[in-house]
Formats: C-alpha cells, structure tokens, sequence
C-alpha cells in the first residue's frame, strides 16, 4: 500500500485479512518525496492497520535507517508490536544516495558498516534493553550479496524487490546457507512482486532502471537490462487471478516466504476488486 490516508489503510487491510492475506507492508514515502511533499509515515500507517485488523501482519517495507536514529525506530517498533500484541514487523533499509541527497541527509559511507551497526542496536534493544513491546521481527531492505548475507544473520530475513523466479531461488538459498552457518532458523524473505496493467508495470520497470543506479546493477546481474525484460520476467500484467496465483505460487516454490503483490498505478477500486477476486473462499 503506497501513501494513503489512514481511513483507506484501515479499510484495505480489513478486506486483505478478510481475503486471507497474512502480510500488508507500507513502502516509506515521505523523505523520499522530491517534489511537492507527500507519503504517509509508515508507523503511524501500520498503527492504524494494525488497530483495524485481528491476524494481520503489517510493518514498513522499508523505514529508512539514515533518517532515523536505531533507539528511535526501536521504540517506534515496539510501541506497534506492544499494541497489535504481536503483528508488528520493522522493515528497514538504507535507501538510496539520490533520494537522500535531495532531502539534504547524507548518504553513509559505508552502507555496510552502518546497516551492520543499526541492526545491532535494534537486536540489542529489542532483545533486551525494551521494557515494552519486545520481540519485534527485523526484516532488511537487502539487493547485493553482501546485504542479502547480513538480513541472514544480523536480521529475521529481508525485503526483496524486483527477482525473477530464477534469481529469488538463488536469494532465498543464499540466505539460508549464511543462516545456517550461524545456526538461525530459515530467514524470512518478503518479496514484492509488481502487479497492474502492463503500460503502468512497464512504466514503474523504467523507473527504477533510470533512477537508481543500484537497482540497474541489481537487475544488470539477473541479465534484466531494458524496461520491458525486467516487466516481462519479474511482474504481472495479467490480473486473471489464475495469472496472479500462479505468480504467487511460482515464487513460493523458489522458496519465497512471503511473496507480496506491489499495485503498480492501480486505483484504490482496482486493489479491492484484485483483492475480493483472490480471496479464499
């Protein structure tokens, strides 16, 4: 869900539950915001749906670290997962250069080191140092190897974007061997998987392609270099819901754990209608 206000957010996420969905991210949208400014906080948004819901999961997908300092994306976390008694998962990520820079916020020097050092500090405090609200699930925001490492072993497992079916079971192996070295259960791996009318999916690809130099190298290394291949291999433009399923389930056999629809230019209507059309009956 994309930078709606908080009556819609309530509302989607009651039909997704209601549908059998387990899973509702809300992308960061306002401190990347270049023009005039928009996008709904995240925390605030997954309160609000969290508060309409039962069984749901809800969580950022993903908050931004560099704005943020850990104590206080912690205590954010934790007043969530206090509240929903549980469902609350931290999504979170470092961004990227481009869109930090025009909000005037440095990019560090090192995204290792610093995403190495916040996790960390989340852990410890969510392990340890809360008096409320512990426990919560750090998923982060991860396209290289060397990140896709670090959400297997210093997090619960990672937000994904942008994988062919090919790609994400070479991910979700990855993952689980470094797991497995230090002896972690299977990390979850949450992916978005863009779904919507084949000019606004091909639109998006673009988008990504030409504005973000670590997305291209990302989707450079799965041999994904025009707008249309990355569309074609990794999205849906068939809104049949067979279509859809058989996306769903073609990612889960790649061992995607939490394969997520990612409305490219879908109206409010379009999500209701994709979502009562997939919903377990």
């Amino acid at each position: 869900m994309r930078d709606q206000p908080g009556e819609r957010v309530a509302e989607i996420a009651r039909l997704a539950e209601s549908a059998g969905f387990t899973d509702l991210f809300l992308p960061e949208m306002g401190y990347a915001a270049t023009g005039r400014v928009t996008g709904r906080d995240p925390f605030i948004a997954s309160a609000t749906a969290l508060a309409a819901t039962t069984r749901l999961r809800v969580g950022p997908g993903v908050a931004i670290t560099p704005v943020r300092a850990a104590r206080a994306m912690a205590l954010l976390a934790a007043n969530c997962q206090e509240d929903s008694g549980g469902r609350f998962m931290l999504g979170c990520g470092i961004s990227h250069r481009g869109a930090l820079a025009a909000i005037g916020v440095p990019f560090p020097d090192s995204p290792m080191a610093h995403m190495t050092a916040y996790l960390a500090e989340l852990r410890e405090l969510s392990q340890k140092d809360l008096s409320f609200g512990n426990g919560f699930p750090v998923l982060l925001g991860a396209l290289g190897p060397r990140m896709l490492r670090l959400a297997a072993t210093a997090a619960d497992g990672a937000v994904l974007n942008w994988l062919t079916p090919e790609h994400a079971e070479t991910t979700s192996r990855v993952m689980a061997e470094a797991a497995a070295e230090i002896g972690n259960a299977r990390p979850e791996t949450a992916l978005y998987i863009r779904v919507g009318e084949p000019d606004a999916v091909l639109a998006e690809a673009d988008a990504y392609l030409t504005r973000f130099p670590n997305y291209r190298r990302h989707l450079d290394r799965q041999g994904l270099r025009t707008a249309e291949e990355v569309a074609r291999r990794t999205a849906v433009s068939d809104l049949r819901p067979s279509a859809v399923r058989s996306t769903i389930a073609e990612y889960r056999e790649a061992g995607i754990s939490v394969p997520c629809l990612s409305p490219s230019g879908m109206s409010v209507d379009q999500i209701r209608d994709l979502l009562e059309s997939l919903a377990v009956r």
